[in-house]
C-alpha cells in the first residue's frame, strides 16, 4: 500500500486517525515478524525556498533513494501552484 485510501493529510481533526492507522499497521506487521519503517516529509516550503532541479540532483546523487521515489518527487514538484486562503482573504496563486 503506497498511499492509504483513508489519507487524512491537510484535513482538520484527522491527526488522531492517522496516528491510530499507522500504529495498527506497525502492530500488525510486528505480529507477522515483518520490518516496518515510515518516512514523513514536509514539503510545504519546497515551492518557494529550494531550487527543484538541485533538490532532485541531490536526492539522486547524495541520497540514492531509487528511481521510483525520485520520479514521485519530480512529478510532485512539476508545474505546481499554491495559494493561501484564510477566511475571506486569498493570496495570489504562484
Amino acid at each position: 500500500m503506497f498511499l492509504s485510501p483513508s489519507q487524512c493529510l491537510f484535513r482538520e481533526g484527522t491527526t488522531e486517525l492517522a496516528i491510530n492507522e499507522i500504529y495498527y499497521y506497525y502492530l500488525h506487521n510486528l505480529d507477522q515478524g515483518l520490518v516496518t519503517c515510515s518516512v514523513f516529509l514536509d514539503l510545504s516550503k519546497t515551492f518557494d525556498t529550494v531550487n527543484h532541479q538541485k533538490l532532485l540532483e541531490k536526492l539522486e546523487k547524495q541520497y540514492p533513494i531509487g528511481r521510483l521515489p525520485l520520479k514521485l518527487f519530480e512529478n510532485y514538484l512539476a508545474n505546481r501552484a499554491y495559494f493561501v486562503s484564510k477566511e475571506e482573504i486569498q493570496s495570489q496563486k504562484s
